[in-house]
């Protein structure tokens, strides 16, 4: 089911992509262009982006994670997924418009696809464990398990910072790749 709405959300991206007007695409690229340009001169440095790339994924963990303890969590999980979907395709769109064809299909593949596969399997792991925590705490089950259930989520939410942090690894040695060509 988070599958699915994984492929809406990238579809709507796609959608919102072709809607958006020029004058925003190119103030996006402008931008994106700057980045790679003070990256390339070293002036930029690959720790800040680690950061920012945890401190994201981070919060939608924690999002995850706490709507777990909600009647809504399914709903929360659903918009999480379909808000990774559509930044995902609008990445992906915005990475071909900066580094055309060529660059674009290795920076697909390297930096959107590669990396957010790991991410989504992460994500759809935690949403899953949690979305069935939350239907047993909605059950009633005794405290004792409830308190596992909580406990339990938790570790998995850490567990999948390893792969979150390997994701961004993975997506910024294909960006030093795609900007060295």
């Amino acid at each position: 089911m988070l599958l699915t709405v994984y492929v809406i959300g990238i579809i709507i991206g796609l959608a919102l992509y072709i809607l958006v007007q020029s004058e925003s695409k190119n103030e996006i690229v402008s931008s994106i262009e700057q980045t790679i340009s003070m990256t390339y001169d070293g002036s930029f440095t690959g720790v800040n982006i680690l950061k920012n790339g945890l401190q994201t994924n981070i919060i939608c963990i924690l999002v995850i994670l706490f709507s777990s303890f909600t009647i809504i969590t399914f709903v929360v999980v659903s918009a999480v997924t379909m808000l990774k979907g559509i930044s995902l395709s609008m990445y992906i769109c915005l990475l071909f418009k900066v580094f055309g064809f060529v660059k674009g299909i290795i920076a697909m593949l390297g930096m959107a696809i590669v990396p957010n596969i790991i991410i989504t399997a992460a994500y759809i792991y935690l949403s899953n464990e949690c979305y069935a925590s939350s239907l047993k705490i909605l059950m009633r089950i005794n405290k004792e398990s409830i308190t596992k259930n909580v406990f339990s989520n938790i570790v998995k939410a850490v567990a999948i910072i390893p792969f979150i942090i390997l994701a961004i690894y993975i997506e910024q040695i294909f960006f030093r790749l795609v900007i060295g060509m």
